[in-house]
């Protein structure tokens, strides 16, 4: 399964449409979005045309949650406001936004995935691209979609079938 791994889009719409774009031609299975849409309409536009095949947790800059829980049940999209636990092509992934300041939301992630409780860890809201191999475990971050705070918009790709991921310059 192919996955598209995204987080802190921060409605930046330009943005987001080269990423649908991208994924499209590289044919991804499934999207997950880690945080920081900041409005539904970033949302939706995130999900559009992947009804069914995404899932997301909320953000700290997230607003108008209840109006994104009703496009989530619209596009069968799961959608939860705290860290998740998810089953995808028989991996356990640990979902999450993140906490506080930069170090302490990497500490956190990195003692979920340390823990041996889940195959893959990711996170968001620290907006800089981390990926890391502890094991057999992968610990990822895909870094700012959005490109607001460092001026690089980036993503992942990741295979579960290796646990290999490519980080994408949007």
């Amino acid at each position: 399964m192919r996955i598209a791994v995204i987080s802190d889009t921060h409605d930046n719409l330009v943005i987001i449409k080269k990423f649908k774009k991208e994924i499209l031609s590289v044919g991804i299975d499934y999207i997950v979005h880690l945080g920081d849409f900041t409005s539904p309409f970033a949302f939706k536009e995130v999900f559009s045309g992947f009804e069914g095949k995404g899932a997301a947790v909320l953000g700290n800059n997230d607003g108008e949650a209840f109006l994104m829980a009703r496009f989530a049940e619209k596009m069968n999209i799961k959608l939860f406001n705290h860290p998740a636990i998810l089953e995808l092509d028989g991996l356990r992934f640990l979902l999450m936004h993140g906490f506080s300041d930069s170090w302490f939301t990497l500490d956190f992630a990195r003692s979920l995935a340390v823990s041996g409780k889940y195959d893959i860890v990711l996170f968001g809201h620290t907006h800089s691209f981390y990926m890391e191999k502890i094991g057999d475990i992968v610990l990822l971050n895909p870094g700012e979609a959005g490109g607001w705070l460092t001026g690089k918009s980036t993503i992942a790709l990741l295979d579960t079938s290796n646990k290999t991921v490519s980080r994408v310059e949007i």
